[in-house]
């Protein structure tokens, strides 16, 4: 079993899935919750972060514009800016 995650403003989403496909989605008000509910079953727990922090940069990243325009017009907006390291 894996487990997809992405941060929302009621906490996380999880969307669960196996080789056959989707199993469940569940709704988490915070991380531990949803490590609580699925560290020790899941193969793999997948959460969306951003890769490759800049380091001293706001310069945008020619793969974000890539995204953005493949996701052009309705979600485009999902792509946010990667914060530069020394926010982390």
């Amino acid at each position: 079993m894996y487990i997809g995650v992405d941060g929302c403003s009621a906490g996380w989403v999880a969307v669960r899935f196996d080789d056959d496909g989707c199993e469940d989605t569940d709704l988490y008000e915070d991380i531990q919750e949803l490590w609580t509910a699925h560290g020790d079953a899941a193969e793999r727990i997948l959460i969306d972060v951003p890769i490759g922090l800049r380091e001293n940069s706001n310069t945008k990243r020619p793969c974000d514009n890539a995204a953005r325009r493949k996701l052009s017009p309705k979600r485009h907006s999902s792509v946010f800016p990667v914060p530069v390291r020394s926010v982390s």
